[in-house]
């Protein structure tokens, strides 16, 4: 027990660069924009409640984007999302209990979770300067990166919950995969010459949720595994309404790789070598 607890308290304590973290506050934050802006604005619904939920939303979420007093904003968000998604849910004309604003909202809880205020942030800016103006050295991007493994955790978890909701002889068939064509495409008439396509995208989307979750964590397989899952959510995107979803999940593959090679990357990018500091 004791092995296990120590384990388990490493686990906790363990840094690493805090940027991809970031990166996911930061693109989750646009998603919220682009998922909820129109219908949080403040003169859409003149209900005091719907006015004073606007308003927090639009400060919060652009908190979230800036990385603006990320200690209390971000815990806030949480709540809000909260509130958004479960007490107005179902009562919303918006539908937002839809598993497409949950998964928002479940970022932003496991976001909430990690000090992601430290890197890519109005935060660090600061702290960048009140450093320099006392002579002090320049903060670090490093913290505990533990939250990730959540996030990465809720993907997995979500391909696994999907592949069960396909768990039918509907599905395995391709008729959803028909019914769907027709509803957006086709009509009542969908061409005889696509009834092969229908089991083979099926069972390929299939392959794909039971791999997906496993192969995502194994870092030599990591590559392969992340080009299938974009390709499958990109030709999600394209073909039928799935919104914001796609780039919520997209956005969440970074919780799978190591923070440090993250961190590497934008260096790289940015013509620096230095390691993460």
């Amino acid at each position: 027990m004791g092995a296990v607890m120590s384990r388990f308290v490493a686990f906790l304590e363990r840094e690493g660069s805090l940027r991809a973290l970031a990166l996911m506050r930061i693109g989750t934050g646009l998603l919220l924009w682009s998922r909820f802006a129109r219908e949080m604005m403040p003169l859409r619904y003149l209900e005091p409640d719907r006015i004073a939920l606007s308003v927090v939303f639009y400060v919060l979420s652009t908190c979230m984007v800036f990385g603006v007093f990320t200690r209390v904003t971000m815990p806030l968000s949480a709540l809000m999302m909260g509130v958004i998604v479960m007490g107005y849910g179902e009562t919303s004309v918006e539908d937002w209990s839809h598993h497409h604003t949950t998964l928002h909202m479940l970022a932003v809880w496991w976001l909430t979770l990690a000090p992601t205020g430290r890197a890519l942030s109005v935060d660090r800016w600061w702290a960048i300067a009140d450093a320099e103006a006392s002579g002090e050295a320049i903060p670090s991007e490093r913290g505990p990166v533990w939250p990730s493994l959540l996030l990465a955790m809720q993907v997995a978890t979500l391909y696994l919950w999907s592949l069960g909701d396909k768990l039918s002889n509907g599905f395995y068939t391709g008729v959803q995969l028909e019914q769907i064509s027709m509803r957006y495409y086709f009509g009542s008439a969908p061409p005889d010459a696509l009834s092969w396509l229908y089991p083979v995208l099926a069972w390929a989307v299939l392959v794909l949720e039971v791999a997906l979750p496993v192969a995502l964590f194994v870092r030599r397989w990591q590559a392969w595994a992340m080009a299938l899952g974009v390709v499958m959510h990109v030709m999600f995107y394209i073909l039928i309404p799935v919104n914001t979803f796609t780039m919520q999940m997209l956005l969440l593959y970074l919780a799978f790789l190591d923070p440090d090679d993250v961190h590497a990357a934008i260096d790289r990018l940015l013509g620096h070598r230095a390691k993460p500091s």
